[in-house]
């Protein structure tokens, strides 16, 4: 179960983060902190990774009602769309319980939500692997705040410093993720989980970006300078989802075996830790306590003030609109 991590950065060359703040110090000197570019860039990927995931729901439940001809005239209606959408989840049900009885396993008996958290766990290992055999390619999973770009606000959440690293945020996802999946929010909806998951890291990622420059002041090199990467943004929402999602479950802490508190509390702990991290500093841990918070934040609202009825369904019915306009629906 997830404790601590993220963005971890002691990571190797050429992901030298004192070499790095030295040089570009010394020849360049500190560049002004980039907010209004990378607010809205990050605000546009999410909204993308967002309505790019539900059109895509929408879509595929548009095809399982055509199969079981829900319409009645030529175009199907949103309702129509949502009762497939419903047979849909309780062919997933049928699906899982055949699997659990079955002597075999394939993935492609997994839910849809699973095929997400294992295709995840897949590519992190891979990009993990891939920047280990070609290191030219590292920086660009790692976010610099002070350097130019944007894009690497997103894909910084793919990339991890070290084997610890990796498999601590997806051994967090691989426990977490499914159950989270299962909850009233989410309904099993492995597009839903992804979009979730996707936008929660590429904020977490602004946060941690536009605190660069005092974040931590115990700590040094800054944070503005030192290239920052991990999963643990998007691992956070999925754990404060979680928490919010069952709170009568036990979440066990960091560095103390065999300990847990019942999920909101660890909520609780786990916050004002980084809320001390990101004031002060704690030296031992360079963490990039401003991303575990907003992903602690963002899991947390996400569940308590409705993300299906306020973000998700209105993307639905938003997509469906636009792909009946296209003639995909």
């Amino acid at each position: 179960m997830l404790r601590f991590n993220l963005r971890h950065l002691r990571a190797k060359a050429p992901l030298c983060s004192r070499a790095f703040s030295t040089t570009y110090t010394e020849y360049y000197g500190l560049p002004p902190l980039r907010v209004l570019g990378p607010t809205l860039w990050c605000i546009a990927a999410a909204g993308t990774v967002y309505l790019g995931c539900a059109g895509w729901e929408v879509y595929r439940d548009a095809k399982l009602a055509k199969e079981h001809r829900y319409g009645t005239g030529s175009q199907l209606t949103y309702d129509q769309i949502e009762t497939a959408r419903a047979l849909y989840r309780v062919q997933q049900r049928h699906s899982e319980h055949a699997a659990a009885e079955s002597s075999g396993w394939r993935l492609g008996d997994l839910p849809e939500a699973d095929k997400f958290v294992a295709g995840t766990m897949g590519l992190n290992t891979a990009i993990f692997a891939a920047t280990r055999a070609f290191p030219s390619i590292s920086w660009r999973f790692a976010h610099v705040p002070a350097g130019p770009t944007n894009y690497t606000l997103f894909t910084s959440m793919f990339g991890h410093a070290s084997l610890f690293h990796l498999g601590f945020n997806m051994y967090a996802l691989y426990n977490f993720g499914p159950s989270v999946a299962r909850s009233r929010t989410f309904q099993g909806s492995g597009s839903h989980l992804a979009a979730f998951y996707l936008s929660t890291g590429i904020f977490a990622s602004l946060a941690h970006h536009l605190t660069s420059k005092f974040a931590s002041p115990r700590v040094f090199p800054p944070a503005f300078v030192v290239p920052g990467l991990g999963a643990s943004g998007a691992i956070f929402g999925i754990v404060s989802a979680w928490a919010m999602s069952y709170p009568n479950g036990l979440i066990g802490l960091a560095f103390i075996p065999g300990f847990s508190l019942p999920a909101q509390q660890a909520l609780l702990w786990y916050s004002l830790f980084e809320t001390y991290g990101l004031l002060v500093g704690v030296k031992m841990f360079r963490f990039a306590h401003a991303a575990h918070l907003a992903g602690l934040g963002i899991g947390s609202a996400y569940v308590a003030y409705g993300g299906r009825q306020r973000v998700w369904e209105p993307s639905r019915r938003f997509m469906f609109k636009q792909l009946r306009l296209l003639g995909l629906v």
